[in-house]
């Protein structure tokens, strides 16, 4: 069902969203988003879950931001898998730079920041999963 916002920072917004179910395990949502004072926002997550052993789901979004006068975008996702008798998960998220705007001293400076963050994490196996591999 399409959902229509109004917000005082970004004007009318509407989204619409087609969930497939790829298999049993695996399935996915596009997203198509329209900002009025921003532009048009495509996305998908990608989610699955082939065994209770590997599983993840992925995340992916750009736009041509009108209000940032260039394109960003931003990825992010983790991933879950027992490996022996430990089960490492990762996370990952990226972004495009972002600008800022600051006045200091009575004068606009100029900023970019880029955002890349990886997390790893190594847990024990519980004893039922453990057993049976």
């Amino acid at each position: 069902m399409p959902e229509l916002t109004l917000s005082s920072s970004d004007g009318v917004k509407l989204l619409d969203s087609y969930f497939w179910a790829i298999s049993r395990d695996q399935d996915a949502t596009f997203s198509l988003q329209w900002i009025q004072d921003r532009g048009l926002k495509p996305g998908v997550e990608y989610r699955y879950a082939l065994s209770e052993e590997l599983k993840g789901v992925w995340y992916g979004t750009i736009i041509d931001d009108k209000e940032y006068d260039h394109t960003r975008y931003r990825i992010k996702g983790q991933h879950d898998q027992v490996v022996g008798k430990s089960w490492p998960s990762s996370q990952m998220s990226t972004m495009s730079p972002t600008t800022s705007i600051s006045r200091i001293s009575g004068q606009l400076q100029l900023s970019e920041r880029e955002f890349c963050q990886v997390n790893a994490v190594r847990r024990t196996v519980p004893e039922e999963i453990a057993a049976y591999g």
